[in-house]
């Protein structure tokens, strides 16, 4: 959450752009049909769908010990999706 002087700023920078380069507004506002799927496409959701796929592959040939493995790495690395490690 921003702080009302940085909104403030936030808020006059994009004023300045729409009187200054009316074309570049445009091109941004533009939208961009990959553009949603490139920001959720994130290397933790990569590493998810491979467990999953690699869980599903296990099920397919009845490896039930590898199954229960990637399985199990699927639903840590999707219930740690919001976590994050800040260095201090």
């Amino acid at each position: 959450m921003l702080r009302p002087h940085e909104r403030r700023r936030l808020e006059e920078i994009e004023r300045e752009l729409r009187a200054s380069d009316p074309n570049l507004v445009q091109h941004l506002a533009q939208e961009r049909p990959l553009a949603g799927i490139r920001a959720w496409l994130t290397p933790r959701w990569v590493l998810a769908l491979g467990a999953v796929l690699l869980a599903l592959l296990c099920l397919l040939f009845n490896e039930s010990a590898a199954f229960f493995l990637s399985a199990a790495l699927a639903v840590v690395v999707l219930a740690t999706d919001g976590w994050s490690i800040q260095a201090e």
